[in-house]
């Protein structure tokens, strides 16, 4: 077996293992929900952009530390739709994917999604768009702030 196809080997099973952990909490998802990569660095760099064109104008919110993920399910709560579907970067997401999501999946589990985020696995960051990038919220930690950016 070649390189890179151990390497998708891996990846599939690790998605696998991601999909079963998932049902094992009610939320239905399946391989064909992960973007591949390639995308999913495509689209964190489009979003990282974008996130830089806001920092510009100044339109994103401090939060405190205690108080960040409430900022965050806050500003959520206002941009989700129900019926559009989403991309979320779960943990690891440039080793797995960023995953597709539906709004309403979202909205009824939020709080098991965002523990699955990279925000609370290590990262410092918790990023949910629609698939176009039109619109999206993210909560972004940096060594003096937290900021949550609302498009």
């Amino acid at each position: 077996m070649d390189k890179t196809r151990l390497v998708e080997a891996k990846r599939r099973n690790g998605i696998l293992q991601i999909c079963k952990e998932w049902r094992n909490n009610g939320i239905e998802i399946a391989i064909d929900d992960f973007y591949d990569i390639h995308t999913t660095l495509q689209l964190q760099e489009k979003i990282i952009a974008k996130l830089d064109d806001l920092d510009t104008q100044k339109k994103y919110f401090f939060c405190k530390k205690t108080y960040e993920i409430e900022d965050f399910l806050n500003y959520t709560s206002k941009v989700i739709c129900k019926s559009m579907k989403y991309v979320f970067f779960v943990e690891n997401s440039t080793k797995f994917g960023a995953i597709k999501l539906q709004g309403d999946i979202i909205s009824n589990n939020i709080e098991y999604i965002i523990s699955k985020s990279e925000l609370l696995n290590g990262g410092c960051s918790i990023f949910i768009c629609s698939c176009g990038l039109e619109n999206g919220v993210c909560l972004w930690r940096g060594e003096y702030d937290s900021r949550v950016y609302c498009w």
